[in-house]
């Protein structure tokens, strides 16, 4: 693989905010371009200037001040290593202590096939969740599905994950291969740490709709279409996708009002699998709020430098 297609899987680059943030409300807007990208070389730059997605967010007063009520912050974003996920992270800034703005996350995909049942046991969790990214906010709340291949038997799960807590199945919501799920999390206004969780296969016309009671510092959403869950302690091996996985409809929630993930700092999760010499990677654009995880050959001198340039965000736990 050329460096310049690995390029486009691991870099993100923005549009001008002002264009978008009528048609979006868009609160404010961070991007990154990795450019002259080759398998040694690996340049984090930013674009366009703060100036102009300041002069953005100021055309809306509400958005103003929504920017100043949680000091949202211009940042260049990042592509860094995940332990064991794949996807996009929100807060209203990474390098300094962000503000408890989410009220709420959602997104919309279809489950892939894990493929053909073997005697490696593989598995699959996809999800959208608050919190448990930073050191600040351990505290987790998680809606999606969960797929599994365990001696040779397949089974599709959908399920909600509290941490700490316990993994609450659904078995109202059947999960087949194909299926289109759609699940949010949002805060319950003037309800203090009750969350309404809805998990819904549009598919099969099936879905569950439930208050969860959850304390949250509302630092922090996530949206994972790849991890590898664990099983009795390790990491399971992931199964052998055909093609990429994509996560779309993509939204956060900040006091009731829907925003789109590029308008605040973000960043991106990669994860790789040595076993398999492979690497999962988030795309550079999130359009029409979604986005995909594409599936790279393992590039040792790549991964080298993608860690030597990150920055280094103190306050983040799980990289």
């Amino acid at each position: 693989m050329t460096g310049a297609v690995a390029g486009d899987w691991i870099c993100r680059s923005g549009r001008n905010a002002a264009a978008r943030g009528a048609r979006r409300g868009a609160l404010l807007r961070c991007a990154v371009a990795l450019a002259g990208l080759s398998a040694a070389a690996l340049v984090l730059s930013q674009s366009p200037s703060a100036a102009a997605w300041l002069a953005g967010a100021a055309d809306d007063p509400a958005l103003a001040a929504l920017k100043s009520k949680y000091e949202i912050k211009d940042s260049a974003g990042d592509v860094l290593e995940a332990q064991n996920w794949a996807g996009y992270a929100v807060a209203s800034n990474f390098k300094d202590a962000p503000k408890p703005m989410i009220s709420g996350v959602a997104a919309e995909w279809t489950v892939p096939e894990l493929g053909k049942p073997g005697k490696t046991s593989v598995g699959l969790a996809q999800w959208v969740g608050i919190g448990g990214l930073l050191r600040e906010d351990e505290n987790m709340l998680q809606a999606g599905i969960l797929a599994e291949i365990h001696a040779g038997y397949p089974q599709y799960l959908a399920r909600i994950t509290m941490r700490p807590g316990t993994n609450k199945m659904l078995p109202d919501v059947p999960v087949e291969p194909g299926d289109r799920m759609a699940v949010s999390i949002n805060a319950v206004e003037g309800t203090p740490d009750t969350w309404r969780v809805v998990v819904e296969n549009k598919t099969k016309n099936a879905k569950i709709d439930q208050n969860i009671q959850f304390h949250s510092n509302r630092l922090t959403a996530e949206w994972v279409p790849f991890e590898r869950p664990r099983d009795a302690g390790q990491y399971m091996l992931p199964p052998d996708l055909k093609k990429e996985i994509r996560m779309e409809k993509c939204r956060f929630f900040v006091d009731g009002t829907s925003v789109a993930i590029d308008s605040v700092p973000h960043i991106a999760a990669m994860n790789r699998c040595a076993f398999k010499g492979l690497m999962y990677v988030p795309s550079r654009d999130i359009k029409n709020d979604s986005f995909a995880i594409k599936v790279i050959p393992f590039s040792q001198p790549l991964y080298e430098q993608m860690l030597k340039n990150r920055t280094p965000y103190k306050t983040i736990e799980q990289w």
